[in-house]
């Protein structure tokens, strides 16, 4: 805005009645702007002044006071902020004047900013609050306008984010993350918005780290007139605590379901051993009374069928075997030498990879571990028997399963098992150690469940990753023995 007041007459003698036009004018702008406008002269006097002006009088006219100090000291033209005292704030800016009678003139014009510094640090204090708990907390906060936009981001870990800070300010999610992954998360934006009601739940969410799950904890940002002018997502990523209780749920199962397999297995046995005693005591009648030739045509169908009832037999009895397994708690452990095992478990199952799959050894120096050797051997076969099957499904050329061991960053042993089969699909991962859950035509659904079952009994852990046409890999965590 130009300032200055239109040029003189020229007399060289101005009045009071020249001025009072450009008094007016400044007078007008002081009322609706609401702003405080001073004059002074060559000589440093002040010779009008808007009664927008009237609260700062003593500041102006008391040397030594902050505002008369601004006056003789700040160079014309120039501007700035002052703070006259604790929670007051003007803003100033200083132009020359030609205003009639005083050609050499300075005009100062003040501006009350109390409310807009206050705000200011009020807004600066709540960034500063939400920075340190986005430092100290594994974890994203995201702020969104009352147009659901994303205004701020803080991550203690950039990994976390589907996408780049740069990225996602100023967008909302469906921008950001696409209509088909964003709008859920927008229409979870939008209820806060729309309500001012926080909300808590979970989600998991791809990320480029991996598939990763969250829980969200949002709050409304209510404006001066209580309405909800913005919101801020708490999101925390709780993939460790997800896993854990799974985890401890599939204990849980696996601690029923041993439970309810000992007495069932119990129960069965019993019977099951009569009938395959008198099974073969039958049979063996059978093969005696084949001698006559006679009575070898006339016996040759009961034979047939009694064949079938003993495979049926044994079927049942291998499924009680299996039950029993769940159910036996594993012998004492002992140090067991892990390579040993291995090489015992790959003697077992090495016909099943004839012709199959080459076997790849990668044994890195490992400490003994703390097992019960027989119990860790079941648990090998049982996951070579099953990459062996993996391999055979898919029947491609140049297949392998490499096993080998390391030493972990917690100082555990790891075994690993990958193959180049079929894989697994991505929905079944998190199902492939409950009990009675198979993909096979003909299996029992036990193995891994009762290979999870020992290995927890020792102590360690056992994990599945996979990609459907790309194999899976199996690790056996096992805490190494201590010297005694």
């Amino acid at each position: 805005m130009d300032y200055r007041a239109p040029p003189s007459n020229g007399s060289g003698d101005i009045g009071k009645a020249d001025a009072a036009p450009h008094a007016a004018l400044l007078d007008q702008l002081s009322h609706e702007l609401n702003l405080g406008i001073l004059a002074r002269g060559a000589d440093g006097r002040v010779f009008w002044r808007s009664a927008g002006l009237s609260p700062f009088e003593s500041e102006l006219e008391h040397p030594g006071r902050i505002l008369a100090t601004l006056l003789e000291t700040e160079a014309v033209p120039g501007q700035g902020e002052v703070m006259l005292r604790e929670g007051v704030w003007l803003r100033w800016r200083a132009v020359p004047i030609d205003w009639p009678g005083h050609s050499d003139g300075q005009l100062w014009i003040f501006e009350d900013i109390s409310e807009g510094v206050l705000a200011r640090r009020a807004l600066a204090e709540s960034q500063g609050r939400l920075r340190l708990l986005s430092a100290n907390t594994k974890g994203i906060l995201f702020e969104f306008d009352a147009q659901a936009r994303f205004v701020r981001v803080w991550a203690s870990d950039p990994k976390l984010l589907a996408r780049s800070e740069s990225d996602l300010l100023g967008h909302n999610l469906l921008e950001a993350l696409g209509p088909e992954m964003g709008k859920w998360h927008h229409e979870r934006v939008c209820h806060t918005l729309g309500t001012g009601e926080g909300q808590d739940y979970e989600y998991t969410l791809e990320v480029p780290s991996g598939a990763r799950h969250f829980a969200c904890t949002s709050v409304g940002v209510p404006a001066a007139d209580n309405q909800a002018r913005g919101a801020v997502f708490w999101i925390r990523d709780i993939t460790e605590q997800v896993e854990l209780r799974a985890r401890l749920q599939r204990t849980d199962r696996l601690v029923a379901v041993g439970t309810l397999a000992a007495g069932v297995a119990h129960e069965v046995n019993n019977p099951l051993a009569y009938m395959r005693l008198n099974l073969q005591q039958v049979q063996r009648v059978l093969l005696e009374l084949g001698a006559d030739p006679e009575l070898s045509v006339r016996l040759s169908p009961l034979r047939g069928r009694l064949d079938m009832i003993r495979e049926g037999a044994e079927r049942v009895h291998t499924i009680v075997s299996a039950l029993l397994d769940l159910a036996r708690s594993p012998d004492a452990p002992r140090a067991v030498d892990v390579q040993r095992v291995l090489e015992l478990s790959l003697e077992a199952t090495a016909r099943e990879f004839e012709g199959c799959a080459e076997v790849q050894r990668d044994y890195a120096a490992v400490p003994p571990v703390k097992a019960n050797e027989s119990r860790l051997i079941q648990v090998f076969i049982n996951l070579l028997t099953n990459a062996a099957h993996s391999l055979a499904r898919r029947r491609k050329e140049a297949q392998w399963v490499r096993v080998s061991t390391h030493v972990d960053a917690n100082g555990r042993v790891v075994v690993e098992i990958r193959d180049t089969g079929v894989g697994i699909p991505r929905e079944d991962l998190q199902r492939v150690f409950d009990p009675f859950f198979t993909t096979k035509q003909h299996g029992l659904g036990l193995g891994l469940a009762i290979c999870h079952r020992i290995v927890a009994s020792f102590g360690g852990e056992i994990h599945v990753e996979s990609q459907p046409g790309e194999g899976a890999t199996f690790s056996v965590s096992l805490p190494a023995a201590t010297p005694d």
